[in-house]
């Protein structure tokens, strides 16, 4: 109903203007691309949270590595 009163208030009669079908074919070309954006998102999300995941680990491994080395060399220096 919105749309034949688009058509109307247009003044095209027995046809839909330019600009309507414009907006229309915007709206089913965006609906077509928005599942592979959404993929293509969710995809580059989860291997920046592998990356940030890996790094975090990396991290505490060499903290944790830190840690050993100084407190073998505070040892040493006991002696």
């Amino acid at each position: 109903m919105q749309s034949e009163r688009a058509v109307r208030w247009d003044g095209v009669l027995n046809g839909v203007p330019i600009m309507r079908l414009a907006q229309i074919s915007g709206y089913l070309a965006l609906q077509q691309i928005s599942m592979f954006v959404r993929e293509n998102i969710a995809t580059r999300v989860a291997d920046r949270v592998k990356q940030l995941a890996g790094n975090m680990n990396r991290q505490a491994k060499h903290r944790e590595e830190r840690k050993t080395y100084s407190q073998d060399e505070d040892e040493q220096e006991d002696w």
